[in-house]
């Protein structure tokens, strides 16, 4: 017997089974829901994230990281740079080739990225960080916005190459 395109099956349209489907999805989004949302925040890429770009607001930037931080339970890495600048173009290059590296960073952070350059027009929100010495300069904040570490990239070059232990373990646990 054939049927008709436009005709139900009976099987797949049965109470029963879309009642067990309906359970055992639900009882996958309890299980596993808080992982899925974490997993699917993590892989966010904001606006803020994109570019060093002169004409942003710092301020406003950080304001707005602060609260996706607490929504998704990380803290804010605020990186200071410049399009300008080689060592900034190196260490986005270091994390397209490093995975690992760079899934631990947006898992934990949420990024924000600051320009710093000629005529400093963001020295004001430096102040935050303390001494920015040497791009990119990373700043991590908890989710209320209180600094925990800031340092420069610089120390995590080793002879010719970023050395991802040392990263990973900023990353995962950042201390001044």
């Amino acid at each position: 017997m054939t049927m008709h395109w436009l005709q139900r099956c009976e099987i797949c349209t049965h109470p029963l089974l879309i009642g067990g489907l309906a359970f055992l999805l639900t009882g996958l989004g309890l299980a596993f829901g808080d992982d899925i949302k974490r997993s699917w925040r993590s892989h966010v890429q904001y606006e803020f994230a994109q570019t060093y770009d002169p004409n942003r607001s710092p301020e406003s930037d950080f304001t707005a990281a602060l609260q996706y931080a607490k929504a998704s339970q990380r803290q804010v890495m605020v990186i200071f740079g410049g399009e300008w600048c080689n060592w900034c173009h190196i260490f986005a290059r270091y994390l397209a080739e490093q995975p690992a590296v760079k899934r631990q960073l947006t898992q934990n952070f949420v990024l924000v990225k600051v320009y710093s350059g000629e005529g400093e027009p963001n020295a004001q929100f430096m102040q935050r960080c303390g001494q920015v010495i040497g791009l990119p300069y990373f700043c991590v904040f908890d989710a209320r916005g209180n600094l925990l570490a800031s340092k420069s990239s610089a120390v995590f070059w080793q002879g010719d190459h970023y050395d991802s232990e040392r990263l990973l373990r900023f990353f995962r646990h950042p201390v001044r």
